[in-house]
């Protein structure tokens, strides 16, 4: 029984997209393991600071610049429609970007005539700002490929991406190793992909038809695409900031709380603890994307498709999170020596927040398809004040680790809230599917 039920699973077109998507994140994360060791030799902390800098600052450009709108890609069932979002897209990051270059000039030619010198060197955000569109570009040839199928492409082009940058950097650290060499090696990493996204002849699909769309009809398509997906725009890119600032709060309040050191050891605890599902997360999100979105244009039911993804992640993620609960300060005082057991400690309580974002990826992924955006940011300023002045009144009252436990308990609470609700929309879609 058991057997068959396996059988069953593993022919499931779901689980061979994930199969493959995972595959390719595996190569790609084993690759940047190999090479860590040799990047360290070559080059300084002062080098890879700036580089920290620097993909800190396209991960935050890259979400409005083109408005969330290549999220869009995959939800119309004419290729015509899809295509003209795809442009839209590519359009609105492009003059996005040429707007905060036009911004950022302004600002360094205000700063040479008062005679301020800026802290970090101005070309690094402008190089962000200018891979923050190569990024969207990125991101919607994948909702691209996505939609057409192509999934084997999407983990080849992310293998390629690791392979491409890792080279340039090896070779380009032996000859002039520097913050900028680990910067363009980004760049190289990611065209690469694009190229090779481009070269396969995958995305002739999507730009022979605009070909049909004169010069003069790009505004109107563009106004068009933003007021019919209006809510990426309007929803989905402060949602997203949102899940940044979340992100980097716990470790702001520690900081000015409780000093550099223990934001030190929470920074290591949560890089820790997201390995287990940063390789599969991503991969499970793209394929349940199109997954339920083709049974969407089908008009077949998706609960079932949400518990089976929701189910399949909470086995796989069951034992390495479970193990981290509960082993995380033997772990880390193994792994990194004594001085990182309060580490450890971080990490045993972050392990059931990362846990519950892990297994709450599906019921993220439907959001857009059932266009509930502004619920559901709705949802996460509520959840997010809420998490963010418990963790303060446990930083002003009490130790940082129960600083860290309040954190953790509170998103546990706030992504269990998210996966139920979620449902609950699932099955009023799913009724109003048999009236």
């Amino acid at each position: 029984m058991s057997l068959t039920l396996l059988s069953r699973l593993s022919q499931h077109s779901l689980l061979r997209s994930l199969r493959v998507l995972i595959s390719g994140n595996a190569v790609a994360q084993l690759l940047s393991v190999l090479v860590a060791p040799l990047l360290t030799r070559l080059y300084s902390p002062d080098d890879f600071g700036m580089l920290a800098l620097f993909m800190s600052a396209s991960a935050i450009a890259a979400i409005p610049i083109s408005l969330q709108l290549e999220s869009a890609i995959p939800l119309p069932k004419r290729q015509i429609q899809a295509a003209r979002i795809f442009a839209a897209s590519i359009s609105v990051a492009a003059i996005s970007t040429l707007i905060l270059c036009i911004a950022l000039g302004g600002y360094a030619l205000y700063s040479h005539l008062v005679g301020t010198q800026p802290h970090y060197p101005l070309y690094v955000f402008a190089l962000a700002i200018i891979y923050g569109y190569v990024l969207s570009a990125e991101r919607a040839s994948q909702y691209w490929l996505l939609r057409s199928d192509r999934i084997k492409l999407i983990a080849l082009g992310a293998v390629i991406a690791v392979f491409c940058s890792a080279s340039f950097r090896l070779v380009s650290g032996g000859l002039a190793p520097s913050g900028l060499t680990l910067i363009v090696g980004a760049f190289v990493g990611t065209g690469a992909a694009l190229i090779a996204y481009v070269k396969s002849g995958a995305l002739s699909t999507a730009t022979c038809h605009w070909q049909r769309f004169s010069l003069s009809a790009w505004p109107t398509l563009i106004t068009r695409v933003c007021r019919e997906y209006h809510e990426f725009p309007k929803f989905q890119v402060p949602q997203r900031l949102l899940n940044t600032a979340n992100k980097h709060a716990p470790a702001i309040v520690l900081m000015g709380l409780f000093g550099p050191a223990i934001a030190g050891f929470y920074a290591l605890a949560e890089r820790i603890v997201h390995l287990p599902g940063r390789l599969v997360s991503e991969a499970t999100r793209k394929a349940f994307y199109r997954h339920a979105v083709k049974k969407t244009h089908d008009e077949q039911p998706i609960a079932r498709t949400q518990l089976l993804a929701t189910g399949v992640l909470a086995l796989v993620g069951f034992v390495p999170f479970t193990t981290l609960f509960f082993c995380s300060p033997w772990l880390f005082k193994f792994a990194f020596g004594e001085t990182w057991v309060q580490a450890g400690q971080y990490a045993s309580w972050l392990a059931i927040w990362i846990y519950a974002v892990f297994v709450n990826t599906p019921s993220v992924a439907l959001i857009p398809i059932l266009r509930k955006q502004k619920r559901y940011l709705l949802l996460n300023i509520v959840g997010s004040t809420t998490r963010v002045t418990s963790m303060l009144i446990a930083a002003l009252f009490f130790s940082a680790e129960t600083t860290v436990v309040t954190f953790s308990i509170a998103g546990l609470c706030y992504n269990l809230i998210v996966i139920a609700d979620v449902y609950r929309q699932v099955c009023r879609y799913d009724q109003q599917l048999q009236r």
